[in-house]
């Protein structure tokens, strides 16, 4: 038997967070604040440590009544989450096979929602090469969302070749963007078509997660390069 310290030290901060793990028939659930959720393995839950994070991260709208997209599902938490702040619908975008994770930490939550086993599509990613996908166009005007939530590296990009009309269909949007170029791209196309821009600069690195000061989007101004927590709301 051979100990995995880094591996220990990220069960211990789960542990200390209030994130728990429980065995039930073969499958693996994190539980936390009374949320159940479906997970591959505890090896694999390292992502789990950002669920105390996400009270400050996406809690920055009344969820009541709203209708929620949730591109980048993971594991089902955002969704599940968002459920216990009072969505009435989650709509769920996770083109990895943790898609089916999912639909079981919906299932177990009795979240009101669909997930979609696609990528949301960005022609200049290299992800975009996954079969399964499916355009911003196509999602924003076929779906009615009120709320959308973006955490999938790349797909971020897509949203600066939309006509604003099209991004205006949701009037909140939080989105992590993945590098200050990316960044000051998404929040200038959110600032021209009509949004108040934010954001905060987010580090994470194992379990370990810090969430900076908020700040208003200057086109001409600085932002460290690594993730940023972008969120737009629209005004008017």
């Amino acid at each position: 038997f051979r100990l995995n310290i880094n591996y220990l030290i990220v069960f211990l901060e789960l542990v200390l967070k209030g994130v728990l793990f429980h065995n039930i028939g073969g499958r693996v659930y994190a539980c936390y604040k009374g949320l159940l959720i479906s997970v591959q393995s505890v090896e694999a839950a390292g992502p789990m440590a950002e669920l105390p994070m996400y009270r400050k991260m996406y809690r920055l709208f009344d969820y009541a009544g709203r209708r929620v997209l949730d591109v980048g599902g993971y594991c089902g938490e955002t969704a599940a989450l968002f459920h216990k702040w009072g969505a009435s619908w989650v709509e769920v975008y996770e083109p990895s096979e943790l898609y089916r994770n999912v639909e079981v930490t919906l299932a177990l939550n009795k979240v009101q929602g669909v997930v979609h086993p696609f990528f949301v599509d960005d022609e200049n990613n290299a992800l975009s090469g996954c079969r399964r996908k499916k355009s911003w166009v196509q999602i924003l005007l076929e779906g009615r969302f009120d709320i959308a939530k973006v955490d999938c590296e790349g797909c971020e990009n897509g949203l600066t070749r939309l006509d604003d009309d099209v991004l205006r269909r949701v009037p909140y949007w939080v989105i992590e963007c993945h590098g200050a170029d990316v960044f000051m791209r998404v929040g200038a196309k959110f600032c021209g078509a009509g949004f108040e821009v934010t954001y905060r600069p987010y580090l994470w690195m194992a379990s370990y997660a810090l969430l900076g000061s908020d700040r208003l989007f200057n086109a001409r101004g600085k932002v460290p390069d690594g993730l940023v927590i972008m969120v737009a709301r629209l005004k008017g």
